[in-house]
């Protein structure tokens, strides 16, 4: 029976400071990411996220270096994110626009796979849970609020920490997991209505941030949780319910009051089915052309029109000369994630990476079998992120650096959850 060595004072410094330097590297990147890579002058905004992203990543790894050194089985979760890392380099290495590229990689790995593994690393014991769970339910609540005060004081929707409402209504969604995991933990009915509140008040942001895959998304997890939790009939009338007023009511209203020229958008709106139709196949054309290592992230899409010859799909000239009008004005996007991995990042890059969510929710499902206390924060979460592969599939939704952030961190605590090795499923309460 081997002695653990106590940890030194320096060690114990750091594990005190690890947590709140990722909280609040996390607030930095929710509030500020997409401003910095968007507004900042270079180099600071690549250096301040860089800073924000690794500083927690060296504290988590100081505390755990000796422990590696002394040949400590290392989680098979870090072997992925490793294999990830060189395949980005290799990404790099060989695409088109090689500078873009490295800076849409390095925000990419930066953001995404290195907080994963800075969250499992940190984000393990109870305690370090239940902050993460209430800063997420913060989050929401400041989202939230915005959502209903900003259109009384500026007669519009101002998104609060981006530009755009659609990716607002992700993070909204990602944020849901706050008090979703936190209401298992509520041993008191006044708890759990107040926790209950919260999330009908993020319910609530996310219809009037007034973005349609979000709300199909809420809906789709609302039927989900009823159908896993619930288990009562009565939830899927509510969904009826909702659904049709959305779908009658809200929507009509809301065009009544559109001026002229956002009702010709509109028309044009209508097209788009047609539009990702063509993109789909673009993006087909393109993985025949560069299979394994991909095009690159933030390369202009339109280098690979002239040897394009279109496809059988889309018919109509004038929905064929707005998928062209769009790949032309320098569009580096599909809005869709699945296609800009296997596209922009390469068919390799992209099945490792899948493989790593995979063996994640594998592992969910593996030890749903056995009688364990955090099972009740396991389904709630695998809905949440069910639904956040709804909005993927409509926007890059990895590509902005907040997501990504907060997807990782997500995934990063269910896979401590999933741990058996970890406190949280011995119910310890550090």
């Amino acid at each position: 029976m081997t002695i653990e060595e106590k940890p030194t004072p320096t060690q114990k410094w750091v594990q005190k400071l690890t947590l709140p330097v990722f909280i609040f590297s996390m607030l930095f990147m929710v509030t500020c990411a997409n401003r910095a890579v968007n507004n900042w002058p270079s180099p600071w905004n690549q250096l301040s996220i860089t800073i924000a992203c690794l500083f927690p990543l060296f504290l988590a790894s100081f505390n755990n270096l000796s422990k590696w050194l002394k040949g400590k089985k290392i989680r098979s979760e870090l072997l992925f994110i490793l294999i990830i890392i060189i395949l980005g380099i290799l990404n790099v290495a060989f695409g088109e626009e090689r500078y873009e590229n490295f800076k849409g990689m390095g925000l990419f790995l930066l953001s995404g796979v290195t907080i994963f593994t800075t969250t499992v690393l940190i984000v393990k014991s109870y305690k370090a849970q239940s902050i993460f769970y209430w800063f997420c339910t913060l989050m929401l609540l400041t989202i939230a609020l915005n959502s209903f005060y900003s259109p009384l004081r500026f007669n519009y929707l101002r998104p609060l920490f981006s530009n755009n409402p659609i990716p607002e209504s992700v993070i909204v969604t990602l944020l849901l997991a706050g008090p979703l995991l936190l209401l298992g933990r509520q041993k008191t009915t006044l708890g759990r209505v107040i926790i209950i509140f919260f999330l009908l008040l993020g319910a609530a942001s996310i219809v009037a941030i007034q973005q349609r895959a979000a709300i199909a998304s809420l809906i789709i997890m609302i039927i989900l949780l009823g159908f896993l939790i619930i288990n009562r009939f009565w939830i899927y009338l509510l969904c009826a319910i909702i659904t049709i007023s959305i779908s009658f009511n809200i929507k009509p209203e809301l065009y009544k009051e559109l001026p002229e020229n956002s009702k010709k958008f509109l028309k044009v709106i209508e097209s788009i089915p047609a539009v990702r139709m063509e993109m789909y196949y673009f993006a087909y054309h393109l993985i025949k052309k560069k299979p394994w290592l991909g095009t690159g992230l933030w390369a202009p899409l339109s280098h690979h029109l002239p040897d394009y010859k279109g496809s059988n799909l889309v018919t109509s000239k004038h929905d064929k000369r707005l998928f062209f009008d769009v790949v032309d004005r320098d569009n580096t996007s599909f809005h869709n994630i699945l296609l800009c991995m296997f596209v922009q990042m390469g068919s390799i890059f992209a099945i490792t990476y899948l493989a790593l969510l995979g063996y994640i929710f594998f592992k969910v499902f593996q030890n749903h079998r056995e009688p364990l206390t955090s099972h009740s924060s396991l389904k709630p979460l695998m809905v949440l992120f069910f639904g956040f592969f709804i909005q993927s599939m409509f926007l890059d939704t990895l590509m902005y650096p907040d997501i990504n952030f907060l997807f990782h961190s997500l995934l990063g605590v269910l896979a401590n959850l999933t741990n058996k090795t970890h406190d949280t499923l011995n119910g310890a309460r550090d």
